[in-house]
């Protein structure tokens, strides 16, 4: 069974910025995805579910260093 983490970068107003890790593995090494929060809540719902539980929402300890606005 696949383990997910989604650890939340940057965390604005209307937006949610964050990596996913399948396995320990960084699925997105360009940047950060970004959706809305309301979009990221569903997201960590359906991911949770279809997991059996082995999802994980978590916050990032080391902020990005750029500006995002």
């Amino acid at each position: 069974m696949d383990k997910y983490r989604l650890v939340v970068v940057l965390e604005s107003k209307y937006f949610i910025h964050f990596d996913m890790y399948v396995n320990g593995v960084l699925t997105n090494p360009q940047h950060p995805i970004c959706m809305k929060k309301e979009e990221f809540d569903r997201f960590f719902k359906i991911m949770f579910k279809g997991s059996r539980g082995n999802c994980v929402k978590m916050h990032s300890f080391s902020p990005p260093t750029q500006f995002y606005p």
